[in-house]
């Protein structure tokens, strides 16, 4: 389909089909009820490029009255989701690789149609032209079938395909036309609070005695380089009195870190340049001893954060859809974006939305559900940790889960045994840690972090500050610790270089080009095939298990299409291993929903995820607004519901 806009609620202009990839017919869609009576009827293979997008839009404007037409969008997605197929996901299945991929449909379908590409932004009307540009997307749309179908099949992905991917994008259309609920006035308050958190962090950059140094010396080189382009007569200080600091310019914020303050090259830039950016920042300040240093430091990491809220989040929920006296973001949620198959987002990411700080809660504050409605959510309990536990087998992961170990607390007892002297080898004494040494436990955490994702020992030094001992003994007892979780990794990539591929979970394929032609672990080792070894480490140790949340959610909607709640429970969002909804607050639907997505989540099922002990598991969050969660336990009823709902109500007054 060619539309008006991008967003719910553009109109459709035109619409085309074809029969194969040679032929094809596109007209006007002045009939839309012809049009959804078409699809009612048609009972074939229906096959679209990223269906999501055109499917989302033929659903709102041929199957729904009003935009909470609830029972209209139920029909739509029955009818068009029907014997669904689509090409960007085919492709993506069939090319998944290391090096990235294209999933575009001109790039993918290029050496049959060329370049066709027309300006298609902001539409207001048909021509022919554009009728001739909506023809030839899809033939080429028939091409990109025609030729990925048989790869896909011949590589082992239609299970994934029809099981996870396919059902994933019916519940990704019903996310996309509801959204996640907004309270816009709310999002005035958290915009104020953002502009004075701003203020507050430019203010203590600039009252800072090293940022007024450092002025000082940038305004004494604009004054030598001045003076230098004069022959005879020479200016003084006043020539650069209205020079300033500013703390958006890479140059100054070059000279501040690294000729003023001496801090160390961590990072450097394409150009080879000294990095100044966000991430390098947040290592710099591991850096340094000296508090007015860590001071200024924390003000530019603050300013960073709350400058990419206003100029991304904010935005995006001021632009919310306004229907039925309430706002709702209505993003964009993709699969295939991730080389783990993990889902992505956008417009605005909220896979990057930030949690657990200051900026998180008041972003998570201005989402509430509308008068008579709930949002509710569950996140996996450490999925990806449970399953590389569970598929690794490495006891001192099992240990944890099993025992009952704080898992900070294991890890620092295995860094810094010889700082707690008085700590045993016991479950008591090594979760004691959490009282004793709280310092030691914090410490523990950026190099687990890291090390698990592949860093090594000059990671640690980059990243958290540690001198090349310290980091290097720390590598070292991760690696001691976790030896048989390190052999299982290694299994896995050997099989990858001797086969070019490996499989991941749900049978998700991923090729590795460069470390199936390469040796690794000698000296003759490329950068890009150790690089392309960690990013398989990565996904085949848990990161690729990320689609039990796909599965869950594909699992609990199947239930409530086919239930008395389908217009009672409505998906709002899947963000990282956690599932979102708004419901009726009516307590028969939350026990209800309690009881089903429970048992979803706790579903583990696949062959290499089974184990007697470590299991998956979740807990359903009730939400008055997304940062004040009330958690229900598993399994409790109606009246158990009320009662803990009464309690977290009064404890809040």
């Amino acid at each position: 389909i060619e539309t008006t806009g991008l967003k719910v609620g553009s109109k459709i202009l035109s619409i085309a089909f074809a029969k194969d990839k040679h032929n094809g017919i596109a007209f006007k869609t002045d009939d839309l009820a012809h049009l959804k009576r078409f699809f009612e009827i048609y009972r074939g293979k229906k096959v679209f490029h990223n269906a999501t997008f055109d499917v989302k839009h033929i659903i709102y404007n041929c199957f729904m009255k009003h935009p909470n037409d609830t029972f209209g969008m139920l029909h739509g997605l029955d009818t068009m989701c029907d014997k669904l197929e689509d090409t960007k996901i085919i492709a993506y299945l069939a090319t998944n690789n290391t090096q990235g991929n294209e999933l575009g449909l001109k790039p993918l379908s290029h050496e049959y149609t060329g370049n066709y590409g027309v300006n298609v932004e902001n539409l207001t009307e048909v021509t022919d032209e554009i009728l001739e540009y909506n023809l030839k997307d899809t033939l080429a749309t028939a091409y990109v079938y025609e030729k990925y179908w048989p790869i896909l099949l011949q590589d082992n992905q239609l299970d994934i395909y029809e099981n996870i991917m396919m059902p994933s994008i019916k519940t990704i259309i019903q996310m996309e036309l509801i959204g996640m609920p907004v309270d816009m006035i709310q999002v005035d308050k958290v915009r104020a609070e953002l502009e004075e958190l701003k203020t507050a962090s430019i203010e203590t950059i600039y009252t800072n005695p090293h940022v007024k140094q450092a002025e000082h010396e940038l305004k004494l080189l604009k004054l030598i380089d001045i003076n230098s382009k004069l022959k005879v007569k020479q200016h003084g200080m006043e020539a650069v009195s209205d020079f300033v600091f500013n703390p958006g310019s890479g140059k100054h914020l070059q000279h501040l870190f690294y000729s003023s303050l001496k801090l160390p090259v961590i990072d450097t830039t394409d150009s080879k340049q000294p990095a100044v950016g966000a991430a390098t920042i947040a290592k710099l300040i591991h850096h340094t001893n000296d508090d007015s240093v860590k001071e200024l430091l924390q003000a530019f990491i603050d300013l960073n954060k709350v400058s990419k809220i206003l100029s991304t989040f904010i935005p995006a929920l001021e632009g919310s859809t306004y229907r039925d006296n309430w706002h709702y973001l209505q993003g964009n949620f993709n699969m295939g974006g991730t080389l783990s198959g993990r889902m992505s987002s956008n417009s605005p990411n909220l896979q990057n939305l930030p949690s657990g700080s200051t900026y998180g809660k008041l972003i998570k504050s201005c989402f509430k559900a509308p008068k008579g409605w709930l949002m509710v959510g569950a996140d996996y309990q450490a999925l990806e940790d449970k399953v590389n536990t569970v598929l690794t087998k490495d006891p001192n992961k099992v240990k944890v889960w099993v025992e009952g170990y704080d898992a900070h607390c294991f890890r620092a007892y295995y860094y810094f045994k010889d700082q707690m002297p008085d700590i045993e080898d016991t479950v008591e004494s090594i979760n004691s840690i959490k009282e004793k040494y709280e310092k030691l436990r914090g410490l523990s955490k950026a190099p687990s972090f890291a090390l698990q994702y592949g860093g090594q020992y000059f990671t640690l030094m980059n990243n958290c500050g540690f001198d090349e001992a310290t980091a290097k003994a720390i590598e070292a007892n991760y690696h001691k610790m976790y030896a048989v979780s390190d052999q299982w990794v290694a299994d896995k990539i050997a099989i990858a270089e001797r086969q070019g591929y490996i499989d991941t979970a749900f049978g998700l394929r991923i090729r590795t080009p460069i470390v199936g032609k390469s040796i690794l672990n000698t000296s003759k080792t490329p950068f890009q095939a150790s690089a392309e070894a960690r990013s398989v480490g990565n996904a085949i140790s848990g990161q690729s298990y990320g689609l039990l949340t796909n599965r869950a959610m594909n699992a609990i909607m199947d239930k409530v299409w086919n239930s008395q709640y389908r217009t009672d429970i409505l998906p709002i969002a899947m963000i990282h291993d956690a599932v979102y909804f708004i419901v009726r607050d009516d307590v028969r639907v939350i026990e209800w929903l309690n009881d089903n997505l429970i048992k979803e989540m706790q579903w583990q099922e696949l062959p290499e995820l089974q184990h007697p002990e470590v299991k998956l598991g979740a807990e359903l969050d009730l939400f008055p607004s997304w940062n004040k969660p009330i958690t229900l336990p598993n399994g409790v009823n109606q009246s158990e519901i009320r009662s803990i709902v009464k309690k977290a109500i009064t404890k809040t007054k």
